[in-house]
């Protein structure tokens, strides 16, 4: 799913440098609705930041009323991803 769909990270920009999920996009919540050109509707989207539930369930209802069918999101944020991260040196 990671390989075919879009990865957005949702956190501010000094915490996603720190680190996050390799391949991730860094749009802050707070950016979505001017970046919104930025993502694809005809690929899935998941979503995920650190442990604000509240926050990725209002983006992901956000962009099913902007017309994205397949919406994520990454349980418990990145705290429980166990893949690939980058995290700054």
């Amino acid at each position: 799913m990671i390989r075919t769909g879009q990865l957005i990270d949702l956190r501010d920009p000094a915490e996603f440098h720190r680190k996050h999920i390799l391949g991730a996009r860094n749009i802050p919540s707070s950016q979505l609705k001017t970046s919104l050109a930025a993502l694809r509707k005809d690929k899935p989207v998941l979503l995920y930041e650190n442990q604000r539930a509240q926050r990725v369930t209002n983006t992901a209802l956000y962009l099913k009323k902007q017309g994205f069918s397949e919406i994520y999101i990454l349980s418990y944020g990145l705290d429980s991803w166990k893949g690939k991260v980058k995290v700054e040196k």
